[in-house]
């Protein structure tokens, strides 16, 4: 996986950053650190990857989540949103507490961003 994230920097996040470009992705190398019991390399791997300049992290009550997938632990969804928001540059969003209009600007900043990342992949 590190092969893939090291990748993904030099072909894509690396030359959008050069032109000074917005670049939105889903999840970044910060999942490395969902597995179970990771790897002292893998830790350092992340600590030395590029920061992302923002993060937005939509959070949401860890038991609603839960019922909604299962495959993972109360315990190991509390881990990964503590990992998530205790991240430098951080902005976090409680997606009970959006309001309309935060979810209607919220959406148009995405596809604005969503829209300038597609245009640059091609």
């Amino acid at each position: 996986y590190m092969i893939e994230y090291v990748l993904r920097y030099f072909i894509r996040i690396l030359p959008a950053k050069l032109t000074n470009a917005y670049l939105l992705t889903d999840r970044y190398v910060y999942d490395l650190l969902f597995v179970q019991n990771p790897l002292k390399i893998t830790k350092l791997f992340v600590y030395l990857y590029p920061k992302s300049t923002i993060n937005i992290i939509l959070y949401h009550n860890i038991n609603e989540i839960y019922i909604r997938k299962k495959e993972l632990t109360i315990a190991e969804l509390k881990k990964q949103q503590k990992i998530l928001l205790g991240l430098k540059n951080t902005i976090t969003i409680e997606t009970k507490s959006i309001t309309k209009t935060q979810q209607k600007l919220l959406h148009l900043i995405l596809k604005q961003k969503n829209e300038e990342l597609y245009s640059f992949l091609k």
